[in-house]
């Protein structure tokens, strides 16, 4: 048993000295290039917004004319009326014909489609940029997370070293008489608690790199590390992103531009009371021939050109019931807006206080560290010495891993909220086109 122990013990301290993170660096702008390409949702999003835009076309505003070919071979075959009496005649007709269609005025009906198709491709933009600053938000927490998780790993192998030392010396000191097996056992209870913290650790830690992955829309199978680097931008007062985030915010600019749209709406509805008037002609050649013959040889050409003025005097008040819906939808789409605005103004207020707390937490913490190492310091020392006992130098021990998993968390988060607080001001894809 006692071999048993030894070995677990050197393996132990193995895992502990060896470097956690020597794998290859994925940064932050790697991260975010990566899922900008190939995340799933992304594409997604940039599909439907090249749909829209393909939509905008003078063609389906029903500006261009409408041409039609068309081609056919008749066969009659009738008993008719001569003078000589019933007649069996038998005929055939082959024609071929080009139909044009243009409409030269429809109440502006065409110009008003236009400008809606217009209005929805920018609407259906701006959804799909808000859709990838949220996976750019994603991305970046998850970044964050995962740099936690790994200085969560290396805090507990940390702790993991402390507390095999500590047996070591334990052992040391029982072989010579100097301790008793108390303190022993409570050394190997402790270095058994923070392997196990160890271990979960390091499980945690290959679930979200997997988690990452699948994010990023990547398929990796070496195993990666992540920059645990924060710098914090200058960011400008509240009122100033309040500002921004009403000329910028993705949702904010989607609600006014479907205002807009509704607005296009109603226009349509109100032109479709006016007259209409279609330009059409058509061109075509046909051959007369008795009896069963398709012949092509000498047909003749004729052509026709008119103008038709349509006034629609009442269909049952369709379109009086449709200009009330599109007024009434304008009145929606105002008050979609200003419901967009307020919750603008109180999730950004949110996000900001958010985001100072988080910064004033991170100092707290920052000097909470440096107080529980210079308390370790001494605490090491004083147990060395034997003039600590082996639970207070526990407590040092835990007190400073719990201080840098808080001091951890506090950076990242820290750094989310940042994040989160330039998205919703309308600032996170120019400011990742440089540098978060």
């Amino acid at each position: 048993m006692k071999n048993f122990k030894i070995i677990l013990y050197v393996q132990l301290f193995f895992l502990a000295a060896v470097p956690l993170f020597a794998q290859e660096l994925l940064t932050l702008d790697d991260a975010i290039a990566a899922a900008l390409k190939k995340n799933q949702q992304i594409r997604i999003f940039r599909n439907t917004a090249q749909i829209s835009a393909n939509n905008v076309h003078v063609g389906n505003a029903g500006f261009l004319p409408q041409i039609n070919a068309s081609t056919g071979i008749n066969y009659n075959d009738a008993v008719s009326q001569t003078f000589a009496g019933l007649a069996d005649i038998k005929s055939t007709v082959t024609s071929a014909k080009v139909d044009v269609s243009y409409n030269l005025f429809d109440g502006l009906g065409s110009f008003f489609t236009y400008r809606k198709l217009k209005s929805q491709s920018h609407s259906s933009t701006l959804a799909a940029r808000n859709g990838i600053e949220g996976v750019i938000v994603q991305t970046v927490a998850g970044y964050y997370a995962l740099a936690a998780a790994e200085e969560a790993a290396q805090i507990a192998r940390e702790g993991l070293s402390i507390s095999l030392e500590r047996l070591q010396r334990a052992r040391k000191r029982a072989d010579f008489g100097q301790a008793n097996k108390l303190d022993l056992l409570n050394a190997e209870v402790d270095l058994n608690t923070d392997s196990v913290t160890y271990l979960n650790a390091l499980q945690q830690l290959k679930e979200m790199q997997h988690s990452f992955n699948v994010l990023l829309g990547v398929e990796r199978d070496a195993p990666f590390t992540v920059s645990h680097q924060v710098s914090f931008a200058a960011l400008k007062t509240e009122q100033d992103l309040l500002n921004s985030a009403f000329q910028n915010n993705a949702l904010f600019l989607q609600a006014k531009e479907e205002l807009q749209g509704a607005q296009f709406d109603r226009y349509k509805s109100w032109s479709s009371h006016l007259p209409r008037l279609d330009l059409r002609g058509s061109y075509g050649l046909s051959q007369y021939e008795w009896d069963f013959k398709v012949k092509w040889d000498d047909p003749h050409k004729n052509a026709s050109a008119g103008l038709t003025l349509n006034l629609n005097l009442f269909d049952g008040f369709k379109r009086s019931i449709q200009t009330q819906n599109s007024k009434i939808v304008v009145r929606t789409r105002k008050l979609q807006v200003e419901q967009a605005r307020l919750n603008l103004k109180k999730d950004l207020s949110n996000a900001y206080s958010a985001y100072q707390n988080k910064r004033v937490v991170l100092k707290m913490e920052q000097k909470s560290a440096a107080s529980a190492e210079l308390n370790f310091k001494r605490s090491k020392e004083l147990f060395e010495l034997g003039r600590l006992t082996n639970t207070q130098f526990r407590e040092a021990q835990l007190n400073l891993i719990r201080v840098k998993y808080n001091l951890s968390q506090a950076k990242f988060q820290a750094k989310t909220a940042e994040v989160e607080l330039l998205r919703l001001s309308g600032l996170l894809l120019r400011e990742e086109n440089g540098r978060p």
